[in-house]
């Protein structure tokens, strides 16, 4: 079957086309080609707690892990103590004998002075003596099973009381944290972009996830509601539509190589994407990740659809170009708007009915390498019911000469 309107289409908008898909191309390997200067930003793994930190600094001399604790200042309190013990039991019952309750330890029984001048006494309670004296730091490499550490803060080393005791923080909960995370943590504006998913920054797939595919599906849609909403209104506006329909051609015809090329637009688009990606890991050395690639970008199909069909919609009710684009741009704005409320918001969750951008997970696509059916059913029977919509509107439209 011949279609020369199909092929009409894809020509007189192949340059447009080409040129959006190679932006995209380069956008996605510019993104990738980031990650290691990225990565090398990336913090050391760190545990924090009120006014003490530890950060693993790497491999120490030893060939052990290298380890830097640091504390605030307190004031009345210039000098300092730190401790170490193999499990949180320990803390607590060092917490208790300084605070004098006697759950655990008797505190008559011992007094604050023979726990820092007896190694041996305060090991017998399962601590360790690490440090003593003025300092707000502490470099260590871990050579036994010490694993929680804390600190004393007293008024001098003469006078041991009053005492305060900080948290306890400990190796087991060290994370990877970059600038990134710290500018995200609660902003709600991240949130509402990103999705409140727990995303491990410091992987290739949770960098690209975050920095690439959080807006890939707005560029997508935006340049496929542009096209899509010049498929009916175009031909009104310059008169052409006549000349069409009089050449032999069914208005269902009509329709269907209109959408047919907005299909072929779609494609090229995702070629781009998915090519910039491969090429974009090649280059940085990283082993290609074809499958989460494929199944994220496969799972912008079904979202891509359903605005095609609702911009066909709006080309058959209105005939002038420029207003298609200006509302098709005010609803893509709204829907990606709706969306970012239903991330942060409480009372908002149910408005994700009415975005179909909560149907596309980013993170579960590439990182979990999951595709929901729920986030393809939808969509398609959303671009189903839209673009049937579209072919019933332009079989009973008018075309005024």
């Amino acid at each position: 079957m011949k279609m020369p309107l199909f092929k009409v289409t894809v020509k007189d908008s192949r340059k447009g086309v080409i040129i959006y898909s190679t932006i995209i191309l380069f956008y996605a390997m510019l993104i990738i080609m980031m990650y290691p200067t990225f990565a090398e930003d990336l913090s050391d793994p760190m545990n924090q707690g009120d006014g003490i930190l530890l950060k693993e600094e790497g491999v120490g001399e030893s060939g052990e892990r290298s380890y830097n604790l640091s504390w605030d200042p307190r004031v009345g309190s210039s000098y300092h103590i730190a401790f170490g013990a193999r499990d949180p039991l320990r803390y607590g019952i060092f917490k208790d004998l300084i605070n004098g309750n006697n759950t655990v330890i008797d505190p008559d029984l011992v007094e604050l002075d023979d726990l820092i001048t007896n190694r041996s006494l305060i090991s017998s309670y399962g601590i360790e003596l690490m440090y003593t004296g003025t300092d707000l730091e502490l470099h260590f490499e871990r050579v036994n099973d010490t694993a929680y550490f804390w600190v004393l803060f007293v008024t001098s080393e003469t006078n041991l009381t009053p005492v305060e005791v900080s948290d306890s923080v400990s190796t087991m909960d060290l994370v990877i944290t970059s600038v990134f995370n710290e500018i995200a943590e609660g902003n709600q504006i991240y949130e509402g972009m990103l999705g409140t998913d727990n995303i491990d920054f410091s992987t290739l797939k949770g960098f690209i996830s975050i920095e690439f595919f959080s807006m890939w599906l707005l560029f997508l849609v935006i340049f496929l509601c542009i096209k899509a909403g010049g498929s009916v209104s175009k031909h009104v506006e310059d008169k052409s539509m006549d000349i069409l329909l009089a050449t032999g051609y069914s208005r269902g015809r009509f329709m269907m190589e209109k959408l047919l090329s907005q299909i072929v637009f779609l494609a090229a688009v995702m070629l781009g994407a998915f090519l910039g990606l491969v090429l974009g890991t090649i280059l940085i050395g990283e082993p290609v990740p074809l499958a989460p690639y494929a199944i994220t970008l496969l799972g912008s199909i079904p979202i891509a659809l359903a605005f095609i069909g609702v911009a066909m919609v709006v080309s058959t009710l209105v005939d002038e170009g420029a207003k298609v684009t200006a509302l098709m741009m005010g609803l893509v704005v709204g829907q990606y708007i709706m969306m970012i409320i239903v991330n942060i918001s409480s009372w908002g969750d149910w408005l994700k009915y009415f975005s179909i951008f909560s149907y596309f997970n980013n993170s579960e696509l590439i990182i979990d390498t999951y595709l929901d059916p729920v986030n393809v059913v939808i969509p398609l029977v959303l671009f189903g019911v839209f673009t049937g919509i579209a072919f019933l509107l332009f079989r009973r439209k008018e075309i005024h000469a």
